[in-house]
């Protein structure tokens, strides 16, 4: 996303050498600012068909927003845009209507200034947005700016939708009816996810992507819409179905609060083999312990996650002891570094054989980040495609004691680790 820059350097010189000026002893009431944030202007509708100008926007008579739909893909009507804009931690957004050729012209991306002057914002088909926009009321500043979802569980989505109404979000999420083969995108499907709540994902059935095989889980990014036949989620392109995957296992993720961390104290418990049952069933805590430190383990959830052993020459794990029968098609987990410690290198792994030999997926992992760097940990997602009974284990690999340049082996937590089901 491209930064406009305010420079206060320049207000404290001029703020600097006006003192040296003649005081003046009747100073202007001020100028009223002529562009009025988007949330500001989404707060006008009440409920009925608003005018907009200088009176209800308190002078101003432009607004600015990132559009945020992709015209091409088909998904939202052809004569729609939507723009969002955050304003002082407010995420608003609103739909201009336009005519079909008007709309064409922008794109995702793009950062316009829109002159409100004889426009109304009020819902057209329970979309609400503004109307009477023409082309001259149009400027594009920017283009090709980046934008990110908001990442948000499907009840509050619903409870606070006048919040996101209009914006990108990201939903991760099952469907509501478990798909048969053949079955697409292509319609209005509901999800479900773990708030307990449910939601429409619609796809306009000549929308470019609505072919695409439908997932029994996966992230669904998209506009947070509404028409007459109520709130849904409107993915923008086939880039926004997001490591589509059968369903998450019962029980899953595994997010190690139980039992509590006293019962796994020690990061080699020989007498009993470090194995712990947890509430998906029985791991290998291998140098590993569950550690329960406020803002130094790395807990997603709850107040626990596993923190495994620093420094040591030879590999450690956390290992599930027991087989997964349905296979797997997505594997997730959260991590970073204990407290501030070192990064590391560690590697998910899967066997297929009940532990006697293991494969590695994907790429070593590398980029633990500390506690000073970021509170909040990172995901790691694998795709995978196994079909027979399976078990995985996360592999810190032994580098040795760090020394600060050439060896990184910091203590590493992990919580909520997730497997989907194969589909």
């Amino acid at each position: 996303m491209k930064t406009r820059i305010v420079i206060p350097f320049l207000i404290l010189i001029f703020g600097f050498t006006s003192s040296c000026m003649k005081e003046d002893i009747n100073p202007a009431e001020g100028i009223p600012n002529p562009i009025a944030a988007l949330p500001v202007v989404h707060q006008a509708f009440k409920g009925d068909p608003m005018p907009l100008n200088a009176e209800v926007l308190s002078g101003a008579r432009f607004t600015q927003g990132y559009v945020i739909s992709d015209q091409e893909s088909g998904n939202i009507p052809s004569n729609q845009i939507v723009v969002e804009f955050n304003w002082r931690g407010l995420n608003r957004g609103l739909v201009l209507f336009l005519d079909d050729n008007l709309a064409s012209l922008y794109t995702t991306g793009d950062f316009l200034q829109l002159d409100l002057t004889n426009t109304v914002i009020e819902r057209v088909n329970g979309s609400l947005g503004i109307t009477g926009l023409t082309q001259d009321k149009i400027q594009k500043l920017e283009e090709s700016n980046n934008l990110e979802a908001a990442s948000v569980d499907i009840a509050r989505l619903k409870a606070n939708f006048q919040s996101f109404e209009n914006t990108l979000v990201m939903v991760t999420a099952d469907l509501l009816d478990f798909p048969t083969g053949g079955v697409t995108l292509s319609g209005r499907n509901y999800i479900i996810d773990g708030s307990g709540d449910s939601i429409a994902i619609y796809t306009d059935p000549n929308a470019d992507f609505s072919n695409l095989r439908l997932a029994p889980s996966a992230g669904f990014r998209g506009i947070a819409y509404q028409t007459e036949d109520g709130i849904e989620i409107r993915m923008r392109n086939a880039n926004d179905l997001i490591d589509p995957s059968g369903p998450i296992y019962a029980n899953y993720p595994e997010d190690f609060e139980f039992p509590e961390a006293s019962v796994k104290p020690s990061y080699n418990m020989v007498a009993t083999n470090n194995l712990v049952e947890l509430k998906t069933g029985e791991w290998r805590l291998f140098y590993s312990i569950l550690g329960d430190i406020a803002n130094r383990d790395r807990y997603v959830s709850g107040s626990q996650a596993v923190r495994m052993q620093q420094n040591l020459n030879f590999p450690i794990f956390l290992e599930m002891n027991y087989d997964l029968p349905n296979g797997a098609s997505k594997v997730t987990f959260w991590y970073g570094s204990y407290f501030n410690d070192q990064s590391c290198t560690f590697q998910l792994e899967f066997s297929t054989d009940q532990g006697e030999t293991w494969e590695i997926i994907g790429e070593p992992i590398s980029d633990a980040h500390t506690f000073a760097s970021s509170p909040i940990a990172k995901q790691a997602s694998f795709l995978v495609d196994i079909q027979e009974p399976v078990r995985f284990r996360i592999n810190k690999l032994g580098l040795g004691p760090s020394n600060g340049s050439t060896v990184r082996n910091g203590r590493l937590g992990i919580d909520d680790f997730a497997v989907y089901q194969s589909y």
